[in-house]
């Protein structure tokens, strides 16, 4: 059992391209989990590639292709789920079935998020990178609709408060295959994503007390 929750749970953020913004940073070092993230380690695109290794350059040239094919893990999982299902005891299939479902909630919910968010982060990225995570978030909707499908059970709206963040967080950046590398990178390897010299655009001004209070309530579902 253990062994194939492992293999799902591990497969979610292999073909995973991600950031974090920077906002939640005061939340990350006011917590237990401030040393799975270098300082600089905000703000940045980082991909796990097909064997789970990190990557934060060069990502424009191939990300589009790599991209697809979490389409085909998301659909291995599946087929282990429903030979896992006739395989295992019906007690044994629910904590595996239970632990997965949880971590594809808050995928399903963080993809969607960064996509919809992404110029707001990155006001002048190329446009691979908002297909690339587009078509990411689009991939775990419908994996989750699979989900419901095949084993009945109903979507459920996803709030999530900070301690339950950062624990994603931190399971997002260490259930990767032993040659991962770990978030704990170095500034070389957290060097920014390479894309075109846009012009200079005129910024908006928001404090940020308005983008904290923003992302805790309509992004992480935190009540201030």
């Amino acid at each position: 059992m253990t062994d194939i929750s492992q293999i799902i749970v591990r497969s979610i953020t292999k073909s995973y391209i991600f950031y974090l913004p920077q906002t939640i940073q005061p939340m990350v070092e006011d917590s237990d989990f401030r040393s799975i993230v270098p300082e600089n380690g905000y703000n940045t695109i980082v991909y796990y590639n097909n064997l789970g290794k990190s990557m934060t350059s060069g990502l424009e040239d191939i990300i589009l292709i790599d991209i697809l094919g979490k389409q085909r893990i998301l659909k291995n999982n599946l087929v282990l789920l429903l030979d896992a299902k006739s395989s295992f005891s019906n007690a044994s299939f629910h904590i595996i079935l239970e632990d997965y479902k949880k971590q594809i909630e808050f995928h399903n919910y963080a993809t969607s998020w960064m996509y919809k968010n992404i110029k707001d982060v990155f006001p002048n990225i190329d446009d691979v990178f908002i297909s690339a995570f587009k078509i990411q978030a689009n991939y775990f909707d419908v994996h989750y609709s699979q989900l419901e499908e095949h084993f009945q059970f109903k979507k459920e709206e996803v709030k999530l408060d900070s301690n339950q963040v950062l624990k994603n967080l931190e399971s997002t950046l260490s259930k990767n295959s032993p040659e991962s590398i770990s978030f704990k990178l170095n500034s070389e390897q957290f060097g920014k994503t390479k894309t075109s010299t846009p012009p200079p655009k005129k910024k908006i001004i928001v404090t940020d007390e308005e983008i904290d209070e923003f992302l805790m309530q309509s992004v992480f579902g935190v009540e201030l």
